[in-house]
C-alpha cells in the first residue's frame, strides 16, 4: 500500500491577502499617524488664521500659540503610534 502525501497551497485570495498584509506592514506602518498629523496641521492652520487675523481675534502672541499647537500635534502623533 502506498500513501500519497499532497500539500495544499493557499488559495489565490488568501495569497493576495497575505501579500497585501506584508506590503502594509512594510510600507504603511506610519500611515495613520502621518494622516493624523496632516489633518491636525490643516485644522490648526485654519484655526491660526482665524485667531491671528485682523478680522478674527487678533491674538498678540503667535510664537506661544504655535508652540502649544506643535505640542498638541506631537501628543496626537504619539498616541496614534502607541495604538
Amino acid at each position: 500500500t502506498t500513501t500519497t502525501t499532497t500539500t495544499t497551497s493557499p488559495s489565490a485570495p488568501q495569497q493576495q491577502l497575505t501579500r497585501f498584509q506584508s506590503a502594509y506592514n512594510n510600507h504603511c506602518y506610519f500611515l495613520l499617524p502621518m494622516l493624523g498629523w496632516f489633518l491636525f496641521s490643516a485644522l490648526l492652520s485654519s484655526y491660526n488664521k482665524h485667531v491671528f487675523g485682523a478680522a478674527g481675534m487678533g491674538f498678540p502672541c503667535p510664537l506661544l500659540l504655535t508652540s502649544l499647537h506643535f505640542f498638541c500635534q506631537w501628543v496626537f502623533a504619539e498616541s496614534c503610534c502607541a495604538l
